[in-house]
Formats: structure tokens, sequence, C-alpha cells
């Protein structure tokens, strides 16, 4: 049966690949938010084996201005057994969230 889930991450270090979504799923949107009042924030973000090594990007860097969100529908980007979706901010105030289905 699938089940809709939301993977979010709002702590990070600066310019470091995190893992945010590590279990098998299917996503179909990523919402990035920039909550800085006074900062531009660059977003990245891959897919990655279980060691970090990068399989594809799915967001190139995207400088999202001040105080301001974007939202991607990927409409099914399926992570298998092993796989990883990271993502990446160059400074504070990002915020990010993934929805999606797991099949439990």
């Amino acid at each position: 049966m699938l089940t809709p889930k939301n993977w979010y991450l709002t702590a990070y270090t600066d310019d470091t690949w995190e893992d945010l979504l590590i279990e098998p799923a299917t996503v179909a949107t990523f919402t990035l938010a920039n909550t800085s009042a006074d900062t531009d924030v660059t977003f990245s973000v891959q897919l990655t084996d279980n060691l970090g090594a990068k399989l594809a990007t799915i967001l190139p860097p995207l400088v999202i201005p001040v105080s301001s969100a974007e939202v991607i529908d990927v409409r099914s980007i399926n992570v298998l057994v092993g796989q990883h979706i990271q993502v990446k901010a160059n400074v504070a105030g990002a915020e990010f969230l993934i929805s999606g289905v797991v099949d439990v």
C-alpha cells in the first residue's frame, strides 16, 4: 500500500551534502525555501548511492532570492534500496521539504 510521506531538513552544515531521504520512496515534489531576510541561498539536490557517490544531479545549483521559495514538481523520482537524496545550501536560511510516497 502506498502511503504519503514528507521528509524535511532545516538544520545543516553550510555548503555540505546532507542526506535527506534514505529509504525507498517515490518523490513527487521538492519545496526549497529561503527563510533568510538578507541573503540569497543557492540550493542543490542529487541522487547518490549509500556511500555518497553521486549517481545523478536532480537540481543543479539554483539561487533562490531572500524570503522566497520554489516548488519543483518532479512527478516521479524513484529512490531505490541503497540510494539517497542529498541536499546542499551554501549559507544558513534554507529549508528543504520532499513530498512523496512509500510502499508499506
